[in-house]
C-alpha cells in the first residue's frame, strides 16, 4: 500500500495472520503526512494497493481523494 502523497502506509489491522488478502477481511492502513506551506490546495493523493491473485499474476487498485487545505497562521504578542 503506498500514497503518492505520505510514502508508504503501514498495516494497522484486517490480517488474519496468514499475510494473505481473503474474502471477508478488510485490511486498514495508515500513512502519516504533515501538511507544508508550498502543499497545492486543495492537496490530492492516490493511494495504490497492489498485490497477486492466487495465479500469481499482479493485480493493483488506486483511489484518490482530495483535501482542502486550510492556512491560519497567527502570531500573537502580549506585552
Amino acid at each position: 500500500m503506498t500514497d503518492t502523497v505520505a510514502g508508504g502506509a503501514t498495516l494497522v489491522s484486517g490480517d488474519d495472520g496468514d499475510g494473505l488478502l481473503e474474502d471477508g477481511e478488510t485490511w486498514v492502513y495508515t500513512a502519516v503526512y504533515t501538511v507544508q506551506p508550498t502543499d497545492a490546495d486543495p492537496l490530492v493523493n492516490t493511494g495504490t494497493a497492489t498485490g497477486e491473485d492466487p495465479e500469481g499474476d499482479p493485480v493493483s487498485d488506486t483511489d484518490t481523494h482530495s483535501t482542502g487545505v486550510e492556512y491560519n497562521p497567527l502570531i500573537d504578542v502580549v506585552k
